[in-house]
């Protein structure tokens, strides 16, 4: 939510609202300071005096409303966000809200955050106005002022008073609107300050980021021919208490099938997420062919990977382009996009459709299946011709048949590329070369299935409760 918030409205609030207001004031200034020096040409010392009294009075009202405008802008920007959350939850949830019945929670919800909004509306707008009518004041009490010092200076010559008090009219005429629209300005870049300094931490952490991490396309692939081997690796979240990985070692030759197992908690995705160069350890080392895996070469490391997640995301395109992820649809390879298709075993399903690889997926890939979406993920991955296959429970969420096509579509590259699996189920890693076992953030065991049922027994008891022996039979208890 904050970052569509800082998409959406800070930036529009940062840019209309501070920099186009800071132009407007600095512009006015000089307006008001050419027209202020006109005056001063005839009448040096009232003109000091009432120039003294507008900025003393400006200076004043924009002290006492400055923090209330800061804090009523950034007040607006967090309501922006709630109001985003609660339209992002109620609208994403819809099912399960529709059939537990809690429409009217998340009405009420937006109901209130909306009120909040309207409130805070109405308290800028407010204090946005009040200085107006203030400057006003003070402007015809000084214009007055002036017209006496006038009056009494050509006292007895009716010409010279009248054309004075003429141009004291122009005059007025001017400046009442300029320090109205000075008095706005400083109002407006004060309510908008929260939103600019917030656009300034994002444009400073996106640089950080650039200069770190650079572009994928802007680096080489970093040579894998080995393996990956992974050296007393300790990992910790920022906000963890313990360790989610403890003094972890392994090794992964080049082409084989790994499968990641262990029960909840065990930190299988903390691991997968250092193997993808998304955490960097807090003690140990991961090195390639040799190579330690550093900020300077990750995204050379990353250009290796291939990663299916568990839910995969699939844009409102074509099958082409959901292929081609990240690719322009002029530049798509069509004759690899049918390569992988056949690849992953959706061919025939393909081939079934009006339009065939142009085929809209629609929004989420709404008209695919699970099966079909997780085939199109390792598709995805294939023709970036990645040499490394993550998938993080690609099909914990799939019904049997379709974990068995999606296990096929990883026979049929099986060799070819180094596989790498969170398991959710042990079917799914049955016949993989190597099972890496894990528990509390430490790799208890690694081996073929048939080894670790043989010698661990934890293992044996989970394959035991997922009724899947050695022999790949199914058991009931």
């Amino acid at each position: 939510a904050t970052i569509i918030r800082n998409v959406n409205s800070t930036v529009g609030s940062a840019l209309n609202g501070f920099v186009l207001s800071a132009l407007n004031y600095f512009s006015n200034i000089i307006a008001g300071g050419i027209i202020i020096s006109l005056l001063c040409l005839r009448y040096a010392e009232v003109t000091l005096v009432i120039g003294v009294v507008l900025i003393v009075t400006t200076s004043l009202q924009n002290r006492f409303l400055k923090k209330k405008q800061i804090q009523l802008g950034k007040e607006k920007e967090e309501l922006a966000m709630e109001q985003t959350k609660t339209v992002y939850q109620g609208l994403h949830a819809l099912k399960e809200t529709k059939v537990v019945g809690k429409e009217s929670f998340f009405v009420n919800l937006f109901r209130t955050i909306n009120g909040r909004t309207i409130d805070n509306e109405m308290k800028a707008m407010w204090y946005h106005r009040l200085p107006s009518h203030l400057t006003e004041i003070t402007v015809i009490v000084s214009i007055l002022f002036i017209t006496v010092a006038v009056l009494t200076d050509t006292a007895g010559n009716t010409a010279m008073s009248v054309s004075s008090l003429g141009v004291l009219g122009g005059i007025a005429f001017r400046m009442a609107p300029i320090m109205n629209r000075i008095i706005s300005s400083l109002q407006a870049i004060n309510k908008n300050s929260f939103p600019m300094t917030s656009l300034f931490l994002e444009i400073e952490r996106l640089e950080k980021q650039r200069s770190r991490q650079g572009l994928l396309g802007d680096v080489d692939t970093l040579a894998f021919t080995d393996g990956i081997e992974l050296k007393d690796v300790s990992f910790k979240y920022p906000r963890g208490k313990e360790d989610s990985l403890r003094r972890v070692s392994l090794n992964i030759k080049q082409g084989e099938f790994v499968g990641i197992v262990g029960t909840s908690g065990a930190g299988k995705t903390t691991l997968v997420d250092l193997l993808l160069g998304l955490l960097e350890p807090r003690e140990g080392s991961m090195l390639v062919d040799g190579v330690e895996i550093t900020k300077a070469n990750r995204r050379s490391w990353q250009k290796n990977i291939g990663y299916v997640p568990q839910s995969v995301y699939m844009g409102e395109n074509s099958i082409a382009e959901n292929i081609a992820f990240g690719v322009d649809a002029a530049d798509i390879d069509h004759k690899l996009v049918e390569q992988v298709i056949d690849t992953v075993c959706l061919t025939d399903y393909v081939k079934e459709l009006p339009d065939g690889t142009d085929f809209n997926v629609g929004e989420g890939g709404k008209n695919l299946s699970g099966g079909q979406k997780q085939r199109l993920g390792i598709a995805r991955a294939l023709y970036l011709k990645s040499n490394v296959l993550i998938l993080d429970e690609a099909t914990s969420a799939l019904d049997v048949p379709t974990e068995h096509k999606i296990s096929e579509a990883i026979g049929n590259i099986r060799g070819q590329q180094t596989i790498i699996v969170i398991a959710h189920r042990l079917s799914t890693v049955f016949e993989a070369d190597k099972i890496i076992f894990m528990k509390d953030g430490t790799v208890i065991d690694t081996g073929s299935y048939a080894e670790l049922f043989s010698k661990n027994q934890e293992f044996q008891d989970m394959a035991r409760m997922a009724r899947v022996t050695p022999e790949g039979e199914a058991r009931t208890q």
